[in-house]
């Protein structure tokens, strides 16, 4: 059972979009302050003010008529 899962894991890796991966230069640079990994915990505060005082970040109302 536990190598099923692995396997699954596995299989699905090749399916993470390059935006999570931040493959190209452009996708850090869209993404790369919002995408975290596990030390985000030790730098949480500081994190989010990064993200929250971000001038290019959308507002509510501009990203729900985007959808």
């Amino acid at each position: 059972m536990i190598t099923a899962i692995i396997a699954e894991i596995f299989r699905l890796s090749d399916y993470i979009p390059d935006e999570f991966r931040l493959a190209t230069k452009e996708h850090q640079r869209n993404y790369g302050e919002i995408l975290l990994d596990f030390s985000y915990f030790k730098i949480a505060e500081a994190a989010n003010a990064r993200i929250e005082n971000n001038p290019v970040r959308l507002t509510p109302s501009a990203s729900s008529a985007r959808l």
